[in-house]
């Protein structure tokens, strides 16, 4: 064990699927591998590893991934098994659900926080 304390998760930096900055999706969106979007997705996310929604990202739906890191925009609901980090440049318009939250100086959140003991069960 660390010596302070045990150690935190990390998300996981490999990137299965990335989605471009001039890339536009409609429809939902699963997979088991980690995701990054710097395009736009209109949809629902349920992502079984790291969901990644970069600066010029835009997602318009429900997110479900065990860790998020918001740098754009979201206009839905966000549930995160692990962690949600909001960054400086996050806009999230919608609830969010974890068992942790990280919003940086500067991010925007129009919704509600819950913090739950344990994510097994989903929305």
């Amino acid at each position: 064990m660390p010596f302070f304390g045990p150690k935190e998760k990390t998300a996981d930096l490999s990137i299965s699927t990335v989605i471009g900055e001039h890339t536009r999706l409609l429809g939902n969106l699963e997979g088991k591998g980690s995701l990054r979007i710097d395009g736009e997705v209109e949809g629902e996310i349920k992502i079984e590893a790291s969901l990644i929604i970069g600066p010029k990202g835009r997602v318009r739906g429900g997110v479900n991934a065990n860790i998020i890191t918001v740098a754009g925009r979201v206009d839905g609901d966000i549930f995160a098994k692990d962690r949600v980090e909001l960054l400086s440049s996050a806009q999230v318009k919608g609830n969010i659900t974890s068992t942790r939250i990280e919003m940086k100086e500067g991010a925007i959140l129009q919704g509600k926080v819950e913090i739950i003991q344990n994510a097994i069960q989903e929305p």
